[in-house]
């Protein structure tokens, strides 16, 4: 008994993840591409609430260099993945910056910020089935050259 509820409770935490997916809209690009210079990123002042009132990230300030490692160590619920999902472009801050090679992520636009950051969480994002049925997932009629053509970078030219 205590498996099948462990189950359920793995269930509805899927089906919540899907349906904050569902509800998510297509961020818009920047009218003029701009790109990044180097790697390093910069956040300040960044402030992050889930719920307008009560913030969990407050006046956080970062700066990493091009090439840098940093690990982000705390307790659960510290903040830790809302700041990396905010610093990949996932998540949006109530006030403060994100800069990207010196370029706001406002500047870059989803597309270019996608391909500047990669973002692995401990939350599992994938989805039982081969990686091309996965990337169909957004569009399950998707040809192989379509498909495969989602999962590629292209560089962006202003």
């Amino acid at each position: 008994m205590l498996f099948l509820i462990d189950d359920v409770q793995s269930v509805v935490v899927a089906l919540t993840r899907l349906a904050g997916v569902a509800e998510l809209s297509a961020p818009s690009e920047p009218a003029r591409l701009t790109e990044t210079a180097d790697a390093s990123v910069k956040v300040t002042s960044l402030h992050y609430a889930y719920v307008s009132g009560h913030e969990v990230l407050t006046d956080v300030d970062l700066s990493l260099t091009a090439g840098e490692r940093v690990a982000l160590v705390g307790a659960n619920g510290a903040g830790k993945t809302t700041l990396a999902k905010i610093m990949a472009g996932v998540r949006h801050p109530i006030a403060g910056e994100v800069r990207l090679g010196g370029a706001s992520l406002d500047q870059l636009g989803p597309t270019a910020t996608r391909c500047a950051v990669a973002l692995v969480t401990k939350e599992v994002q994938v989805f039982a089935g081969t990686l091309a049925d996965n990337l169909r997932l957004a569009r399950p009629d998707g040809t192989d050259p379509l498909t495969w053509s989602s999962a590629r970078c292209h560089r962006l030219t202003p």
